[in-house]
């Protein structure tokens, strides 16, 4: 049988003991370590440190034992690397700044990730203790943000499993929660006019056409710069670096986007969009303005900068324009992205649905049963 057991730290002399003593230095102040396991298999006891949770604990002595009677226990060939150590050493110097989301690698690993799994060892984190994690995030987190923050941490081992810094990978068996996408924000015609004059600035209501108008994710609307914009050819070209599909995005520049060009000022920075106090590009889209602009034109709350893309896309749709083209303007690799906008055309699909209506009226079935 194994066993749990953890240490205490005389806090007065620093002395480690198995066990709390009756009497250390007269004093009865102590620390207490994680907890550990203890059992035996392959002829030797063996030790593995855990972490603070005694019902984790358990569970993987549980587990070590199943496995030694199985005969399924093998030993683990392990650097003993914290997660805390590996996450912001080498996983994130060797790879994960050098990703375009490396800011938002960053603030979840720090935020989510190491706070929680940190003072672990990579190769005792188990799919149990991440489910619990998960559903912990549940209670703060939207949806799709717990996903991301699984994301990371499967990113995480499996770095660590291709740099052989450990052979465990506990996320291979967690799956992602099922994202409800299927709410979609846009503007009416009128909505949209009624938030553009309600925009403080020019800059503004030029950012807020073009998000439409070429339906660009903000990152690209607001990183966006002049030499990215071909007006002679009217064509807009994005760099597969700077798009999420890691593919160049090239886009028609429409008359009115063509207007709104014209109509803007070369900055020093060389970008499109710039925040006039300071010359430089926006960092978090112009956020305040636009909440400003929502609240006086009476637009949803939840209405988001994101829903301009869907509005543009969502127009298309609305005068008939086919889903793959709506696809490759909006730049998704897999078409079940695009079809969320599907409904939004069903008189377009029953004109063409139509089509071959002549085919049925020129049966001799048909005619007999209009002789009748």
């Amino acid at each position: 049988m194994g066993s749990l057991f953890r240490f205490a730290y005389c806090c007065t002399c620093g002395t480690r003991h198995r066990q709390k003593p009756e009497t250390c230095c007269g004093g009865e102040n102590f620390k207490y370590s994680v907890w550990y396991v203890r059992y035996f298999a392959m002829g030797h006891s063996r030790e593995e440190k855990i972490g603070p949770s005694r019902e984790l604990a358990m569970r993987v002595l549980r587990l070590r034992e199943t496995e030694v009677a199985e005969g399924r226990f093998r030993l683990q060939k392990e650097n003993k690397a914290l997660l805390n150590d590996f996450a912001l050493g080498d996983y994130w110097k060797l790879y994960a700044s050098k990703q375009k989301s490396a800011a938002d690698f960053l603030g979840r690993l720090t935020k989510h990730i190491i706070p929680e799994f940190g003072e672990y060892y990579l190769h005792s984190i188990t799919p149990y203790q991440i489910e619990k994690w998960l559903n912990k995030l549940d209670e703060s987190l939207s949806v799709a943000s717990v996903n991301r923050c699984l994301t990371k941490l499967k990113s995480l081992y499996r770095k660590a499993n291709e740099w052989g810094i450990t052979d465990n990978n506990p996320t291979l068996e967690i799956k992602k929660r099922k994202e409800h996408n299927e709410i979609l924000r846009f503007l009416s015609i009128e909505e949209y006019h009624r938030l553009v004059e309600a925009a403080d600035s020019e800059y503004l209501k030029a950012a807020l056409a073009l998000g439409v108008a070429t339906m660009l994710r903000r990152e690209n609307l607001f990183g966006l710069k002049w030499e990215h914009c071909d007006l002679e050819n009217r064509t807009i070209t994005v760099p597969g670096v700077l798009t999420k599909s890691g593919e160049s995005l090239i886009l028609p520049i429409i008359e009115p986007v063509y207007q709104v060009l014209n109509s803007l000022p070369r900055s020093i920075s060389g970008y499109v969009i710039v925040n006039l106090r300071t010359g430089t590009r926006y960092k978090q889209g112009m956020r305040v303005g636009f909440e400003k602009a929502k609240e006086l034109a009476g637009i949803d709350p939840a209405f988001r900068w994101h829903d301009l893309r869907h509005t543009g896309a969502s127009w298309l749709a609305q005068e008939g324009v086919d889903l793959l083209t709506i696809k490759e303007l909006l730049g998704h690799k897999d078409i079940s992205s695009t079809q969320r906008y599907a409904h939004l055309s069903p008189e377009h699909r029953r004109k063409q649905a139509e089509k071959i209506a002549a085919r049925f009226e020129s049966t001799a079935d048909i005619q007999r049963m209009r002789s009748k």
